[in-house]
């Protein structure tokens, strides 16, 4: 009876019907509550770390007040003041976050980052305006869904070229979020430069809780019933690309997490889990693939 009802409990965190999300935006308050907040970016959320971890930089970075004219600030800009346009050439309106890397000392490595938060299995689109506005060469950012501020822990990351200054561009990143919890959306530049960011929109698209079977992820687990002492692999038996592999218990706590690379046959130390069900899941680009596994 006790086995029936665990595998109850990991046929429901395994086994959730697919589900349509509207468009609420999770980044609705990258400017304030109501788009226009007259304080500094970090009192809406906004922060910056070193590329290592560190801590704010606060003797460095500058966060000033909106309209102010120096420092990381937002910006109104319209046909009048400070004009920007479209690649197309349209006159653009609206408000930018600039964020500011400079030359010299560690401010060119500082990861600028804003908190949402998600959910496992559920699948998001990311999508933004950016450009170049002021000092250095044309930059490219990089932009990454992160599990720390320092954007050192990334779920995925997309390089994008700001190729003219006061030209808008816009992009856009989709991917699924592996576990429920706080994520940071970060941007990093490879230059000293002032950039503008704005238009920021973070949706959830569908959720795939109803995770596909491993086998169609082209990695296999195995063995399954596994020992503790001898441990579980993960192997690729079609799979091009890496992937992300989580052990969770019957009550969908992350236990164990790790990446695989393609063609790798990884051995994952199970030792410290207690004997029982437990669910694995593993996340590519493709989606969510799940297997529920027994620790003997």
């Amino acid at each position: 009876m006790k086995i029936k009802n665990l595998l109850a409990l990991v046929c429901l965190i395994v086994g959730i019907n697919t589900i349509s999300f509207g468009q609420t935006n999770l980044m609705a308050n990258w400017a304030g509550p109501d788009g226009l907040g007259g304080g500094a970016a970090t009192e809406y959320g906004w922060a910056v770390r070193t590329g290592e971890g560190g801590m704010d930089e606060a003797n460095h970075v500058v966060w000033n007040t909106a309209n102010a004219s120096s420092g990381v600030r937002y910006r109104d800009v319209d046909a009048s003041t400070n004009p920007q346009t479209m690649r197309d050439g349209a006159v653009w309106s609206g408000r930018v976050l600039y964020l500011r890397w400079d030359a010299g000392s560690n401010t060119i490595n500082y990861v600028f980052s804003y908190p949402v938060q998600l959910q496992a299995g559920t699948s998001y689109r990311f999508s933004m305006l950016y450009q170049w506005w002021s000092n250095g060469n044309a930059p490219t950012y990089t932009v990454g869904i992160s599990r720390d501020m320092a954007g050192t822990d990334n779920v995925t990351t997309q390089q994008f070229f700001a190729e003219t200054r006061n030209v808008m561009q816009s992009g856009e990143i989709t991917f699924t979020a592996p576990s429920t919890g706080t994520y940071y959306i970060t941007f990093k530049s490879n230059q000293a430069v002032l950039g503008g960011f704005s238009n920021f929109s973070l949706v959830a698209t569908t959720t795939t809780s109803a995770a596909k079977d491993l086998a169609a992820s082209g990695y296999s687990i195995y063995p399954n019933p596994s020992n503790r002492t001898e441990g579980l692999r993960i192997a690729a038996t079609g799979a091009n690309e890496s992937a992300r592999l989580y052990i969770y218990n019957t009550t969908g706590q992350v236990l164990k997490q790790l990446t695989i690379n393609a063609a790798q046959d990884k051995k994952v130390d199970i030792s410290d889990l207690s004997a029982g069900m437990y669910v694995a899941k593993v996340v590519t680009s493709k989606g969510v693939f799940s297997k529920s596994l027994v620790v003997q």
